[in-house]
């Protein structure tokens, strides 16, 4: 005698409690085979297709469009020979699932919904035995796919019925008047329901603003300074974004306040700097993430930048692309958009925004801007000024190193760093055995006689 099987939602990522049944690729009560595709099932990451775990014949009651828990029963496949007693006995989890459009009475508040009469009705052979001792009609199940001894019971209010799934709200009618928006009065719309991967950014993005104290700093930064350090890394092909990110890497080590997160009255630092950088195109919005950041050098955050957008583009990236992300990077500088207010994600107490170049009237020179929204319940507005203004700093100091002075060969070998006493030799092989620019910009001492000063002491690391 062989038992039915359960179809297990799985756990693709880390932070889903639900995912959205697409389709199903087998009709209802139709045999399937091991292995064989038996629906697709959309995360807020990616669509997944789901196997059959086993053969025998597939009984689901969830339509498309519904969410089920992670780690819920999406549907069961019967064993060939299994009779009803297997099926009563057989081990299956119940999965309340929840249509998003309410019955035609419109008892909202009640929790009633949509059911498709089309699904077959099963009765297991105690369930069959209940229904005739009671007396009730068949028709009272329709719908409702296989139905056991519980289902009866709990439809004549003599077992509780299921909770609701956490990720299934059904609102009042006080709070849909509280909260709903109001349409324009005589004008017809149409309505579509949000994917998957909108609705979990929504969430995301909600919860970061509605658990924290956003507030935002913005600075101008001539262009100048981002525009030479592109050009000293054209043999990569470096672009604005992978500058500014390995830059704000490199200082968040300085800057822990920004590379956390607020829970519970007290702040909790990340280990790691994993900046996520977002990508807005026809896929929608997903932010990839380059994992410790701080111990990259441009060249390598170039390339993996350059990697994840191709498989953005190609809808391939990973839910292990898209996590771990500690401190995010949102440029919108190629939109033309000077300035933005950007939302911190969930988990996080900061993010930087990119903003455009734009020029003051009169002026031949160039500047853009750097927006940093941060939580206020973590860091303040001075330190997120001290971090901006550092940031652009060392953004304008490429322009310094190219403009600087040159030597001849005989002339360099004898430039020492004024701070650390460096000489240029040693500066040239930690640039050869690190895979890292390093190099000297000139200065001007108050005493007014010129020196050198090495990259490592001018970023201070």
């Amino acid at each position: 005698m062989k038992h039915s099987t359960p179809v297990i939602i799985p756990q693709d990522n880390v932070n889903d409690e639900s995912v959205t049944l697409l389709s199903w690729s087998v009709a209802n009560g139709e045999k399937v085979t091991q292995g064989q595709m038996i629906a697709e099932i959309e995360t807020s990451k990616a669509v997944m297709e789901i196997e059959a775990p086993a053969s025998g014949m597939l009984v689901y009651s969830i339509e498309p469009g519904n969410d089920i828990n992670v780690g819920a029963t999406l549907c069961t496949i019967q064993g060939e020979e299994a009779t009803g007693d297997s099926l009563e006995i057989s081990t299956i989890v119940e999965t309340p699932t929840f249509s998003l459009e309410t019955t035609k009475n419109g008892n909202a508040g009640n929790g009633s919904t949509s059911v498709s009469s089309d699904i077959p009705t099963h009765f297991t052979k105690k369930a069959q035995a209940l229904l005739e001792e009671r007396k009730l009609s068949p028709e009272r199940f329709s719908g409702k796919g296989l139905v056991r001894t519980q289902d009866i019971l709990v439809e004549l209010g003599e077992a509780p019925r299921p909770s609701l799934p956490r990720s299934v709200v059904l609102p009042t009618e006080q709070s849909k008047s509280l909260s709903a928006p109001v349409p324009a009065s005589g004008i017809p719309f149409r309505t579509e329901k949000l994917s998957k991967s909108k609705r979990t950014e929504i969430g995301y993005l909600t919860s970061g603003y509605q658990n924290s104290l956003p507030s935002v700093i913005t600075v101008s930064i001539p262009t100048k300074g981002l525009r030479a350090a592109v050009d000293q890394y054209q043999g990569v092909s470096a672009t604005t974004s992978a500058v500014i990110l390995f830059e704000a890497a490199r200082l968040l080590r300085h800057y822990p306040f920004f590379n956390a997160f607020f829970q519970s009255e007290s702040v909790n630092f990340y280990e790691e700097v994993n900046i996520g950088f977002a990508i807005d195109g026809d896929l929608g919005l997903k932010v990839p993430v380059i994992r410790a950041a701080d111990t990259k050098s441009i060249a390598d955050i170039t390339q993996e930048m350059q990697e994840l957008m191709v498989a953005y583009l190609n809808n391939s990236l990973t839910s292990h692309d898209l996590q771990g992300g500690t401190f995010t990077m949102t440029d919108l500088s190629g939109e033309g958009v000077f300035t933005f207010h950007p939302l911190i994600n969930q988990g996080q107490s900061a993010i930087l925004g990119v903003g455009g170049e734009c020029y003051s009237p009169g002026s031949r020179e160039g500047v853009f801007h750097l927006i940093l929204a941060f939580d206020h319940q973590v860091s303040e507005g001075r330190q997120a000024a001290k971090f901006l203004r550092e940031l652009g700093d060392h953004l304008q100091a490429y322009e310094a190193a190219l403009d600087g002075a040159r030597c001849d060969g005989e002339d360099l070998k004898a430039i020492s760093c004024s701070r650390c006493l460096t000489p240029m030799a040693n500066i040239e092989e930690w640039d050869h055995f690190q895979h890292w620019d390093h190099f000297m910009v000139q200065m001007v001492k108050p005493n007014g006689q010129t020196g050198y000063l090495c990259s490592v002491c001018l970023r201070g690391w």
